[in-house]
Order: structure tokens, then sequence, then C-alpha cells
């Protein structure tokens, strides 16, 4: 829950679960207005608490934990329970009917998810098609890094040296791409059913609002890990 505010909605890199299945009954209006709710009274906590989090989330061990939490972040390590604000926060939740801070950060991921899909399928109606398997979003991925690279290999204005760097960077972030093309939020989302998209679509606007409560000048639908 700590890291759902403080690091991945405030800055906007909401990951679903891996555990977010298909197997799961259909989302209920209930369920989506509780995570509404909560998101709102949780607001004044993470504002007090804010920079604190920040701050550990930013920290040696805060990432330490992140990377630590691997594909499931909403399970929350004895560390990050320590941090000021974690018990707070878990205590208002509970009030909107969920029983611990795991519980909200795996419902929260879900409506944030289904509400994904539901601007996907707005904007292109044949998105799941699109979308393909990970494999096939790998391939698209590498495909671009191949052309950017012969691209800078071809350019005379670069040094060797430059040269060298760039492709070090490029390759750096084509392991980052071949794990979101295949992370948690592409799972969530490949999970959402019809009937999950009606139950929240009415209420997708409120759901962006009560995060900008969180975090105004950050506030996003869930992005790609």
């Amino acid at each position: 829950m700590l890291f759902v505010l403080a690091v991945l909605v405030s800055l906007a890199v909401v990951l679903p679960p891996a555990s977010a299945s298909a197997a799961q009954p259909p989302l209920t209006e209930k369920e989506v207005l509780s995570v509404i709710s909560a998101n709102r009274d949780l607001a004044p906590v993470f504002a007090k608490h804010e920079a604190a989090m920040r701050a550990y989330a930013e920290s040696p061990a805060g990432k330490a934990a992140m990377q630590k939490s691997g594909d499931d972040p909403c399970k929350f390590a004895d560390e990050q329970r320590a941090v000021p604000g974690f018990a707070e926060m878990e205590k208002v939740v509970r009030t909107h009917g969920f029983t611990d801070g795991e519980a909200y950060c795996r419902q929260s991921f879900r409506v944030f998810a289904t509400c994904a899909a539901i601007d996907a399928q707005r904007e292109n109606p044949d998105w799941r098609k699109q979308m393909g398997t990970p494999q096939q979003r790998t391939a698209r991925a590498r495909e671009e890094m191949e052309r950017m690279l012969k691209e800078i290999d071809s350019n005379p204005k670069m040094t060797p040296q430059q040269k060298a760097d760039i492709r070090k960077q490029l390759t750096e972030t084509m392991r980052d791409v071949e794990q979101s093309t295949s992370g948690t939020l592409w799972k969530a989302i490949d999970a959402v059913s019809d009937e999950d998209m009606r139950v929240a679509a009415p209420h997708c606007t409120t759901l962006e609002e009560s995060v900008e409560r969180v975090s105004p000048e950050k506030a996003a639908p869930p992005a790609a890990r």
C-alpha cells in the first residue's frame, strides 16, 4: 500500500501484481467505489508523510525493497511496513472494507488496469489483437531498437565512444523493455473482461480524480512495467 501511493501512484507507475488473473470473479461496483473512497481518505495521510516516503523510495534500502518484491509489489516486506505512514495508511484502508494494505493494493491495481483497458478500447476497438503476445511485443521492440542502432552507426557526426555509450544504454533499455512487455500490467489488462469494463466505466474519471488528490502533478492511468 505504501508503495502504491508513495512510489507507484505518485510516480504514475502503477504495477498490478502478476496474480491478478482471469480466475477472479467479475469486478463489482462496490469494489470499484471502495478503492475510490479509500484513495480519497488516504490523500491527507499521504500528504503528511510524503517527504519521508519519497525519501525512503529513493534510498538504496527502498530500491532494494522494490527489487525484492519482484513481480508482486503488493507483498510488503517488514522494512516497508516500518516506514512512517504505512501503519496509518493501512488503518485507513481497513475502514473501507479491506483486510489490510495488501488487499487494498491488489484491488486498486485491478481497478486501475480495468480503466486502462477501457481507455485502450475507446482509442482502438482492436487493441487486444494489436497488443499481441509478450513475444510479439518484444519482437516489435527489438526491431525498433535495431533501427535506432543502425541510425546511430551511420551517423558521421558521432564519435566511436559516443556510439558505444548509446549502444550500451539501448541494450540496457532493451532488457527493461523485455520485462515490461510481459510484465504485470500487461497480464492484468489481458485478464480484464468485458463485464469488468462495463462495471468500471462510469467510475474511471472519478478514480483518476481520487488519485489526483494524492498526487495532482502526476496523476495518470497505470503505466506498463
